[in-house]
């Protein structure tokens, strides 16, 4: 009875003294009571709170960061809009639109107002410690570096460049030459297999970096131009950028942006010091602190800073380009080499992921008859050491059929599928009719905007076909529905901070496309040759740096390249 006694006080005792007396139940209570105001807030009260999306997304940002942390963001955001339509709540601060008109609200801008500035996540695409095209935040930091370059990009530039030079179609024959060289029997038919994954990220390599550094300082990874031990060199350097641990998660950046702030910071001071040291040492030194290809760039603007090129490249305009009448500070040769890597990087990734994708599917057998019809639809190809003329090079670029199958596999497989996030400048925007408040994260998924147009998608969402017919026109109303096509297509982004490489890779990959149907038919090769990867498949396709999609995991990159 005494006890009951004592338990009766001391329970009365914490019910009806002070919480001030009992510190950590003040705590507990005062964070309960924070945490329902602020659910009751973010659910009701909220200007984001009528956007339709999961209610637990609108209650915390954990949600989307475990779907981040599961590599599921752009699945999941594809999903709701399906089930929500074309605006999505993601998070309390963090909405995803997919119609044409908020894509170009965000991106591009409407009337006086620019697209919105990019938040801290973009700083994951900056080398040597200096800020890019890419990377930089604002609209006017991007467009001075954009301006600089912009010639070298334009597609006047490339087919002169390439009618006059032919680096392209030369590099075109670097890969039949490599299919014909290292490709090995295939047990189930006639011709030589091969791992198209890193064949074409060579691919993209040495036309890229051609384009950037010139054709003499470009890499030769295709293997016939350069002795056994360079190639492997060059070769060694891409196997290794492709190592899964550097492709860094962007949920890290996106939601503990303090934390990478500060390392940020620590490393590039860190990088300072370290060259400081090392030009009084040794002047002529590489980089520190990058991998191969960073030590690549670094010293390819090093060399054409102290020796101009003759030959007309990115690099010679970034390094001598003006704007607004004076040259900006910043370009040193770490400003431009961090330019120049990043467009090295950009160009080696997306055109060569856009081609796997693309011959995979030309492979299998229901999609044979592609391949019939644009190689009955090609004109003469000249030989591989010899220009095409810009008459032959629009003929390629403009036959309807090789380009039903690239846009289709743009629109299917988008190397870049996540969510681009933006960041809503002071006062707040409106944004498709929707106004949202300053700081907001508004964002699209290239995927979802590219799909969510499709019939099918509402059906069946995870069974969108590759269907290249859908782009061609047969009547009146299939230039309507191919026009609002091209207007959804979203893989290269729009705008003025659109993909400064779109006519580069699509150059790229027509006039390969039309060399290998021309000279080959394609088939799957998988079963009998998995034991001759030398490489994973997952090394090569497992993106975590703006892809968190697996495409096409059943099939593991070998192709038969049949002689015609």
């Amino acid at each position: 009875m005494a006890i009951f006694q004592v338990s009766a006080k001391l329970g009365s005792s914490l019910l009806f003294e002070p919480v001030t007396n009992h510190p950590f139940l003040a705590f507990l209570l005062s964070f309960l009571a924070y945490g329902f105001i602020l659910t009751v807030y973010r659910l009701f009260f909220s200007p984001l709170s009528a956007v339709p999306g999961p209610k637990l997304a609108a209650v915390t940002r954990l949600w989307i960061l475990y779907h981040d942390y599961q590599d599921q963001r752009t699945d999941i955001v594809t999903d709701l809009h399906r089930k929500y339509g074309p605006v999505v709540r993601l998070a309390p601060n963090e909405v995803s639109f997919t119609s044409t008109i908020a894509v170009k609200d965000i991106y591009t801008g409407s009337g006086r107002e620019s697209g919105f500035p990019k938040g801290f996540l973009y700083a994951m695409f900056t080398h040597y410690g200096r800020y890019n095209m890419f990377s930089s935040l604002t609209s006017e930091a991007h467009s001075w570096r954009r301006r600089m370059i912009a010639s070298s990009y334009s597609l006047t530039n490339i087919l002169n460049r390439e009618a006059s030079r032919g680096d392209i179609w030369r590099t075109v024959g670097e890969y039949v030459k490599y299919v014909r060289r290292e490709g090995s029997e295939s047990k189930n038919g006639p011709g030589r297999s091969i791992d198209i994954y890193p064949a074409n990220i060579y691919f993209a390599c040495d036309n890229v970096s051609a384009h950037v550094f010139g054709e003499e300082r470009g890499t030769k990874t295709l293997g016939s131009l350069v002795d056994s031990a360079e190639i492997k060199l060059q070769r060694d350097s891409i196997d290794d950028w492709y190592v899964p641990t550097r492709r860094e998660k962007i949920y890290l950046w996106t939601d503990f942006n303090v934390a990478l702030r500060c390392f940020e910071a620590f490393e590039r001071t860190t990088q300072k010091v370290i060259r400081i040291i090392q030009r009084r040492v040794d002047p002529d030194s590489k980089y520190i602190g990058g991998t191969f290809l960073h030590n690549y760039a670094y010293k390819n603007m090093r060399e054409l800073k102290d020796r101009p090129s003759v030959e007309l490249t990115v690099a010679k305009n970034l390094l001598s380009g003006k704007v607004s009448g004076k040259v900006s500070e910043v370009f040193d040769e770490y400003g431009a080499a961090s330019e120049s890597m990043d467009h090295m990087l950009a160009g080696m990734d997306t055109t060569s992921d856009t081609l796997s994708f693309l011959l995979a599917m030309l492979s299998l057998p229901e999609h044979h008859e592609y391949q019939e019809t644009i190689r009955s639809s090609l004109p003469d190809l000249c030989p591989f050491d010899q220009p095409l003329t810009v008459a032959d090079i629009n003929q390629i670029l403009n036959n309807t059929y090789l380009n039903s199958v690239i846009k289709e596999t743009l629109l299917i497989f988008p190397a870049i599928p996540v969510t681009l996030p933006r960041v809503v400048p002071s006062g707040g925007r409106v944004v498709d009719g929707l106004w949202l408040p300053a700081g907001t994260l508004a964002s699209s998924s290239v995927r979802a905007v590219n799909l969510t147009f499709l019939p099918e998608f509402e059906k069946n969402p995870g069974n969108v076909q590759w269907k290249p017919s859908r782009w061609l026109v047969k009547s009146d109303a299939d230039k309507d529905r191919v026009q609002e096509l091209e207007r959804r297509l979203w893989s290269f982004g729009s705008g003025g901070r659109g993909c400064i490489g779109k006519h580069l890779a699509l150059t790229e990959m027509s006039l390969l496309l039309a060399a290998i149907l021309a000279n080959f038919k394609l088939r799957r090769d998988d079963d009998d040759n998995n034991d001759a990867l030398e490489t994973p498949h997952s090394h090569w396709t497992c993106r975590r740096s703006f892809r968190d999609i697996a495409y096409l995991q059943d099939f593991h990159g070998f192709l038969r390249f049949e002689p015609l």
